[in-house]
């Protein structure tokens, strides 16, 4: 038995994600108990708060506009348009590079059209963007025999369901079929010409006329947090015959996940100050668009997804009980805090980043040091204790004029490090 076909059953239509491993200070879950087929569902709660998102074509700022913005790219390998792409683009059907003449051969399985997320304790989970609920589904270790690794890192759902695993410790990669126990194994991808073993990756077809995909991937160092810069990065592919690695392009972020398209699209969730949705040609790596996500901090564990015309992020939730801790402890110095922009903004990146340091915290009053030091527990909890929320990004301006941005689930059930759609997922908005 497939997955797909049970997800089928379970949905009835299909759902998305691609990814590896703080908008709001209110963070709530709730559970509905729910199962379904043996599989637990949780939903999370809806906030309404969003923000309008413009594309960009210059260096960054950090305010957030109403409209396009002409700030925002670092220096690229190619020119930055100030409009997406869309499917109609034959960008990469003349290199002869595909799988067949036409893709027909290349088709999807019933149901793999979800969004499967992967969470720090090596769960694979579904997370359906219509009704907002996670779906645990199998365990990687326990159920599905990937044994002697540790620290999930990236995951990619190909068109027949299976799942692709990067592990960090050691850096490994695995496949399995969700639906077959014991079935995690070594899929012998041979990675010398690609240069890196730690990356987030994500399908993507080869274009909106050939639904044969490949697998591509955006490299880590693994040095500290992610960073831009000319040429720190680097984007590869993986054959999908001869299951070999090799370099597309230097590309300016060091480190990053990928989401592709159906229609042959492929995008990254990368860079800092603010973090950015980037399209790049899959051919060349030459940066197609960059939207500026301002004022999103991108957490230790982030990963994100392409549905319907849109993207759903998932960055670790801010913690529970640290705003109540801070205002009981020193309500006087963290409401001025709060009325405070640069002392809000940093007071918000310590406990996003889950650290102080010069940059991150470095301008708070030595009251608020001493406040956050008594509130330890509540404002720096383990990386076990942290979830995941997830925030919706109007790509298509579908919901109205500008790439609004909303956080739908304050806090999930899980702590998500890395996700994929599968390009089987709806190009187009859910009617």
């Amino acid at each position: 038995m497939q997955i797909h076909r049970l997800f089928g059953l379970v949905f009835g239509t299909g759902f998305l994600l691609a990814g590896c491993g703080n908008d709001s200070m209110q963070t709530s879950a709730t559970t509905t108990g729910t199962t379904t087929a043996g599989m637990t569902t949780t939903t999370g709660t809806t906030s309404g708060e969003s923000t309008t998102e413009g594309p960009t074509t210059g260096s960054e700022t950090s305010e957030t506009t109403e409209g396009p913005q002409t700030t925002g790219e670092p220096t690229t390998s190619g020119p930055t348009t100030t409009e997406p792409t869309t499917g109609d683009s034959d960008t990469d059907t003349d290199t002869g590079e595909s799988d067949s003449d036409t893709g027909e051969n290349c088709v999807c399985a019933p149901g793999t059209d979800q969004i499967y997320v992967l969470s720090d304790d090596s769960e694979l989970w579904i997370f359906d963007p219509l009704l907002l609920e996670f779906t645990k589904i199998v365990d990687l270790k326990t159920d599905l025999g990937c044994v002697g690794v540790d620290t999930t890192y990236s995951l990619a759902v190909d068109q027949t369901g299976v799942a692709w695993v990067l592990f960090a410790e050691p850096r490994v990669l695995r496949t399995a079929d969700p639906m077959l126990p014991g079935s995690c194994q070594d899929p012998g991808v041979d990675l010398a010409g690609y240069g890196y073993d730690l990356f987030g990756m994500g399908f993507a077809n080869n274009s909106e006329v050939d639904d044969c995909e490949k697998l591509y991937m955006h490299s880590y160092t693994g040095d500290g947090p992610f960073s831009e810069g000319e040429g720190v990065g680097r984007l590869g592919v993986i054959d999908p015959q001869t299951l070999v690695g090799t370099s597309i392009a230097d590309i300016n972020y060091d480190g990053g996940e990928l989401a592709g398209t159906g229609d042959g699209r492929l995008f990254a969730f990368a860079g800092v100050d603010p973090v950015k949705l980037v399209e790049y040609d899959k051919v060349t790596g030459e940066v197609l668009y960059t939207l500026p996500l301002d004022g999103l901090q991108k957490t230790n564990a982030s990963a994100f997804a392409f549905y319907g015309g849109d993207f759903y992020l998932f960055t670790e939730s801010l913690p529970v009980g640290c705003d109540t801790c801070l205002a009981e402890t020193c309500p006087a110095d963290y409401e001025a805090c709060l009325q405070d922009e640069v002392c809000s903004e940093q007071l918000e990146c310590v406990m996003v980043e889950g650290q102080i340091t010069d940059e991150c915290g470095g301008l708070l009053s030595q009251e608020l040091h001493t406040c956050l030091e008594t509130c330890v527990e509540p404002c720096f909890p383990a990386n076990s204790e942290k979830v995941s929320q997830v925030i919706h990004v109007d790509f298509d301006e579908s919901d109205g004029p500008g790439k609004t941005r909303t956080v739908v689930v304050e806090a999930g059930p899980i702590r998500v490090v890395g996700a994929s759609s599968s390009t089987c997922v709806p190009v187009d908005p859910p009617q």
